[in-house]
């Protein structure tokens, strides 16, 4: 029996996700999801590299938790990696660490 091959996507964020930012950050986002959803329409997966993410509060939190999660409703698993360790320790202090962690600790 061939199992089906995982198809995979990829797509990089960056810089400050604030509150301040957020109208911006929810268009690139809407302009991200839409791409994958365009370009690899049968993705299993996308890996999201968030090294260059260099701040973040409470609101550009929450916004890259709708995006993982409108992923997941698409039958998409999203695969955050690469953040900083003061990225991944303000994410913990918010409450939403669960949201980014890897598939197969979730």
């Amino acid at each position: 029996m061939s199992e089906k091959p995982f198809a995979v996507s990829s797509i990089t964020l960056e810089g400050v996700w604030s509150m301040e930012q957020a109208a911006h950050l929810r268009t690139l986002l809407a302009e991200r999801l839409a791409r994958i959803l365009e370009l690899k329409p049968g993705s299993d997966r996308v890996e999201i590299d968030l090294a260059e993410v260099s701040d973040l509060d409470a609101c550009g939190c929450q916004l890259l938790v709708v995006f993982l999660e409108n992923l997941k409703r698409r039958g998409i698993t999203p695969v955050p990696y690469g953040l900083k360790q003061q990225i991944v320790d303000k994410i913990d202090l918010l409450g939403f660490s669960g949201a980014f962690a890897a598939p197969d600790q979730a």
